[in-house]
């Protein structure tokens, strides 16, 4: 995981209020930015390019309209990253926040065919740092 940074302000079709009454937020302007904003990667796996791409709400919204349309709370996910994290993980490193230290937090160790294995140890001891760890 990596830090990216958010750019600002969100996109114009975030404030138009018929699609906040709609509920819907997947707009071309939404998704042009994100692409951007992740380099065209799943914020979780780092997949580039994926096929199946979703708007992930970082913090599960639930009924929260407000959050269902933050452009800080949006982010570009793969779908079956989107699936596994669900709502489950809720205490997340935030790699569009600085301050979260995502570079220096985890450590990867990816070995290559033919013995494929990943390892992730954690270089910084939170609560964040280990559920992000699980979901990795």
């Amino acid at each position: 995981m990596v830090y990216l940074e958010k750019s600002q302000p969100p996109p114009k079709s975030l404030s138009d209020e018929i699609n906040k009454k709609s509920g819907f937020y997947r707009k071309l302007d939404v998704v042009e930015r994100l692409e951007q904003d992740f380099r065209n990667k799943c914020y979780i796996c780092e997949q580039k390019a994926p096929t199946n791409i979703n708007i992930e709400h970082f913090k599960p919204y639930q009924d929260d309209k407000k959050l269902k349309f933050d452009w800080n709370n949006l982010f570009l996910s793969c779908a079956h990253c989107n699936n596994v994290k669900s709502v489950n993980f809720d205490n997340l490193l935030n790699c569009t926040v600085f301050s979260d230290n995502v570079d220096v937090a985890l450590h990867y160790k990816c070995d290559s065919f033919p013995k494929e294995k990943v390892l992730i140890k954690e270089l910084q001891k939170s609560a964040k740092t280990k559920q992000t760890k699980e979901l990795l």
